[in-house]
């Protein structure tokens, strides 16, 4: 691989490999889970996904070994399938948990059901198709042996069912291998049917990802920014351009003497982290009384799981005020300038880029909230004495 190469991929999250093999997969992978996770930190690649055959035994210990690298795991299998008198494989990947139930009993119908072929019929694949990304095998796949076979009426056949059964979560996957005209065939029945494209080029070690419509995806990739939360802080595609458009403009008033009530309210409140520890909580309060509470280890999960609960419930932002025990990051602000809420406080300090966001967004901002004393950082003309 050129140095040019090299460092394009390292400076960059365009390729995420989607048929990593484990040592569960005899006689075929040979990489260790520690291998891998290694790979995805030195080419800054935050997304993997493991395709073993026919079975899911390394599936928890990818899972746990992955999340604690900070690598997001996928969980996949490269089935070999049966239809009628034909043979090949198809990948399917996970993408909530009915797809990994489901999955599961695929991979399990292979060895319940054994007749000493190791292969699951393609109808299973049909009905249990829930929660899953289907890619058709690539060189080994269903579909490939049927066209390299010259038998491209079957192969439509299996193309229209799979389509059919997954719709958009159907993708035609193609391996560069010399037969240019299973390729072409490939090409032409995907672009045909508005199926998306997955191709991988041996020669640059990439994947690449062809959709009906065209996207701006490298464009947002030049945009992206790295902010002040934990660890590295997440990253945002191009919100912060446009940021000023959510400026909070209503006029809600709170008093030192509410804020101080509600902050002793907010105490008597049973905690996790009273017993624990170590974990964040997020209350949404009128400026008289708690309304919600969620706790979790990550106070960005908590804000989360509060939007949430205004989602479902319907509750109006404009007059609320958002109190959470975690520092209040540049992450916390957007999200609560999202949420529309007009007044956020914390027991806890502040960044400097979260202040500046709270300024340019008009939002009040009150900072280690503390006994009888408190900081406002922005916002200061809805606080009253």
């Amino acid at each position: 691989m050129s140095s040019y190469l090299q460092e394009k991929i390292n400076n960059s999250f365009s390729y995420i490999p989607l048929r990593a093999t484990s040592p569960y997969s005899l006689l075929q992978g040979a990489v260790t889970m520690d291998k891998i996770s290694q790979n995805c930190l030195d080419y800054n690649i935050p997304a993997v996904a493991i395709v073993d055959n026919n079975n899911l035994f390394g599936a928890l210990e990818f899972c746990e070994h992955m999340s604690q690298k900070g690598i997001q795991p996928i969980i996949g299998c490269n089935l070999s399938v049966k239809n009628e008198k034909h043979i090949g494989s198809i990948v399917l990947l996970c993408t909530r948990r009915e797809g990994y139930k489901n999955l599961i009993k695929l991979s399990s119908e292979i060895y319940i059901n054994d007749h000493g072929e190791e292969m699951i019929d393609f109808i299973k694949i049909l009905e249990r198709n829930e929660g899953l990304i289907c890619l058709s095998g690539g060189q080994n796949g269903l579909i490939n042996n049927l066209l390299v076979n010259n038998q491209k009426k079957d192969a439509l056949k299996i193309v229209d069912k799979l389509n059919s059964a997954f719709k958009d979560r159907f993708y035609m996957e193609i391996q560069r291998t010399g037969f240019d005209n299973v390729e072409e065939d490939l090409l032409s029945i995907a672009y045909e049917n508005d199926i998306p494209i997955v191709e991988y080029y041996n020669d640059i070690e990439t994947v690449v990802v062809r959709t009906k419509t065209k996207t701006n995806f490298e464009v947002q990739e030049k945009n992206k920014i790295k902010t002040s939360g934990c660890a590295n802080g997440t990253i945002f595609g191009n919100l912060l351009e446009n940021f000023e458009k959510y400026k909070i403009l209503n006029s809600s008033v709170i008093t030192s003497k509410q804020i101080f009530n509600l902050y002793k309210k907010i105490n008597l409140l049973p905690s996790l982290y009273l017993k624990s520890g170590a974990i964040h909580g997020c209350l949404l309060c009128t400026i008289e009384e708690p309304l919600a509470f969620f706790e979790d280890v990550g106070r960005h999960n908590a804000i989360d799981k509060l939007a949430g609960f205004m989602i479902k419930e319907k509750v109006l932002p404009h007059d609320k005020v958002l109190y959470t025990t975690g520092r209040l990051t540049s992450e916390m602000v957007i999200k609560a300038v999202m949420m529309k809420l007009p007044i956020i406080a914390s027991r806890s300090g502040f960044t400097a880029w979260g202040v500046d966001l709270a300024r340019k967004s008009n939002i009040t901002m009150i900072g280690r909230l503390r006994g009888r004393t408190f900081t406002v950082l922005s916002g200061n003309e809805r606080i009253r004495k």
